[in-house]
């Protein structure tokens, strides 16, 4: 059996991370989204206390969820903050990634895995499991009029969530392979290919 290769991405916010993920799946690989994995962890009752015990109950939707565009205007910005909701939920979807990507690697079934984790070289939690980095690039102005009109973030919020983040250019420095995404799909899947074939079919 071979060992598939884990990848993990790396780019600014709303750089096209998950449209890249979404095209190596297409491909054949197995994707693994913090995000997502993130999603679950405001469901579990331990961490959902938790973060009411922090943050308290006006954070909670009409059903009694945790309303995560609320959680969100509440911490980023605020260092401690941040911190804090960092500490609660980190080291379970830090823990659930790590099952899950060692089920997919003891499965056989994928050539490779992606990891699509926001902070992923920030944490220092993860690099350990990765093989080969892959670095999504774009334009600021256009990375910005992404996060208004696809994600509904006011004008600023990008390059506000960028400020508790490492350097673009040194994640570019640190990454295997760089894609270009500014806006042709047509271009990037290309680009996603090439790799595909270069890196993991060899």
């Amino acid at each position: 059996m071979t060992r598939p290769i884990v990848i993990g991405l790396l780019g600014g916010v709303a750089s096209g991370k998950s449209t890249v993920a979404a095209m190596l799946q297409e491909l054949g690989a197995a994707c693994l989204d913090a995000d997502k994995i993130g999603h679950e962890a405001l469901d579990d009752k331990k961490i959902r206390k938790q973060v009411i015990d922090r943050f308290g109950e006006d954070i909670l939707d009409s059903r009694g969820r945790v309303d995560r565009k609320r959680l969100s205007e509440r911490v980023f910005g605020q260092a401690q903050a941040l911190k804090d909701l960092a500490g609660i939920t980190h080291p379970w979807i830090g823990a659930k990634l790590r099952e899950r990507l060692e089920a997919l690697r003891s499965s056989g079934t994928y050539p490779a895995i992606c990891l699509d984790v926001s902070l992923l070289l920030e944490s220092g939690k993860y690099e350990d499991c990765v093989d080969t980095l892959v670095f999504i690039e774009a334009d600021k102005a256009l990375r910005d009029q992404r996060a208004v009109t696809l994600r509904g973030w006011q004008p600023d919020e990008a390059g506000r969530r960028e400020a508790h983040q490492m350097a673009l250019d040194v994640k570019k420095t640190r990454a295997d392979v760089v894609l270009t995404n500014n806006g042709d799909m047509n271009e990037l899947k290309k680009q996603v290919q090439n790799f595909w074939n270069e890196r993991i079919k060899g």
